[in-house]
């Protein structure tokens, strides 16, 4: 179930400006793991506010089964 709301949740992404997502799945110990990409943090935030992350939200409670995280990176030019 998990998994689906997942991939579900990435397509939504798109429609807020997405530029890469990924879910790593480890099967021998139920790990998954959903890393993605954003040209500004703005549009993260949208996606995150949005009703095709609201299905994510019981997992992504802070605690010790269920740790959320996220931060902005800027790349560097030079």
């Amino acid at each position: 179930m998990l998994r689906q709301r997942l991939a579900n949740a990435l397509d939504d992404a798109k429609n807020y400006g997405v530029k890469t997502g990924l879910m790593l799945t480890r099967n021998d110990n139920n790990v998954t793991v959903m890393l993605t990409s954003w040209e500004e943090p703005q549009q993260f935030e949208r996606w995150e506010t949005g009703p095709g992350y609201e299905p994510l939200l019981k997992y992504s409670a802070p605690g010790p089964a269920n740790i959320y995280f996220h931060d902005n990176f800027v790349m560097d030019e030079d």
